[in-house]
């Protein structure tokens, strides 16, 4: 099991190399001129000339290249060309907020999945099961930001329960920080919450149909023993998987979402950062947006063979 983690962590190195690469080939593959974007329509041609020196532009793509290779070995992804603060700085005060936002969105796909998932396996081929399955279709088939106005303008503009916009810290109070994670986490959970409900579901038929499970049954060990003990631990395998793809999904969906609800977080970071052409931002924010996904494949990969002990070896 150890020679088989160490193998996965090196396997990341030429894919994390791979997105180093593509990362910079974005400034040079993108049309137009990025310091005259940069310094406006106003922009004067020293303006301009300054911000392409500021940025390098200037070198050969070869040299340029190497200079960013050195900063990112260093820890240094460069400074916004528009704000003059740090690219780490204003990456990793974003991420907390979009972090907020995918761990409410988890935690609702979680227990929507499980209660839905679960409930149509032990009543399968029963009206529970169609209902369950074909809400979980129709789920599949909703974009999040569909899903977000109708939250808006029935939770928040017709019965005003919740905030409809905007973010509120956690120093600023549990609830308050909560309130404004609601709707928006609904929104960005309801198509990874459908998938992994069709993949509960399918998991645990296949566990209950088992010979151990049908043995432990006959020997009269209670469902809640049954289920939640021996079937639940079998059967999370495969959903883990799947659950690890979700966390990569919800963070390029909070784009979307974060715009419609004006949260502050990484998605809307990268639209501004695209729209305005700064540069080594959206450097930065492909960097770190990439290694969080491999980061969260390598855990599963590494915590699969924790719940499939035959993958051990």
């Amino acid at each position: 099991m150890l020679r088989a983690s160490v193998r996965r962590i090196v396997s990341i190195v030429p894919t994390l190399v791979l997105v180093v690469f593509m990362s910079f080939i974005l400034q040079a593959a993108t049309p137009g001129d990025a310091a005259r974007i940069i310094a406006g329509p106003l922009g004067s041609e020293t303006e301009i000339a300054r911000i392409r020196d500021e940025l390098d532009l200037n070198k050969p793509l070869v040299v340029q290249f190497g200079d960013y290779i050195w900063r990112i070995v260093h820890g240094n992804l460069g400074v916004s060309a528009l704000t003059g603060i740090r690219v780490t700085k204003t990456i990793f005060d974003a991420i907390p907020v979009t972090m907020s936002l995918v761990l409410v969105a988890l935690s609702f796909a979680l227990i929507l999945a499980l209660t839905g998932g679960v409930l149509a396996a032990l009543r399968r081929n029963t009206w529970v099961d169609r209902v369950i399955t074909g809400t979980a279709a129709v789920g599949l088939a909703v974009p999040a930001f569909i899903t977000g106005v109708l939250l808006v303008l029935v939770v928040a503009v017709q019965l005003r329960w919740l905030p409809a916009t905007g973010y509120a810290y956690l120093s600023d109070g549990f609830w308050p920080w909560l309130s404004h994670l609601i709707l928006p986490g609904l929104a960005l959970s309801l198509v990874s919450a459908s998938e992994l409900t069709r993949f509960v579901r399918s998991s645990f038929v296949d566990t209950l149909d088992r010979d151990y499970i049908r043995a432990a049954e006959a020997y009269g060990l209670s469902a809640l023993t049954v289920v939640g003990g021996r079937a639940a631990k079998n059967a999370a395998a495969p959903v883990l998987t799947v659950f690890g793809l979700q966390v990569g999904r919800l963070l390029s969906s909070a784009v979307v979402v974060e715009g419609l609800f004006s949260i502050p977080g990484f998605g809307t970071l990268a639209f501004q950062s695209a729209i305005n052409r700064d540069i080594p931002l959206i450097q930065g924010v492909v960097l770190v947006a990439a290694g969080f996904v491999m980061l969260m494949n390598l855990l599963t990969d590494l915590l699969y063979p924790v719940l499939n002990p035959r993958l051990r070896d």
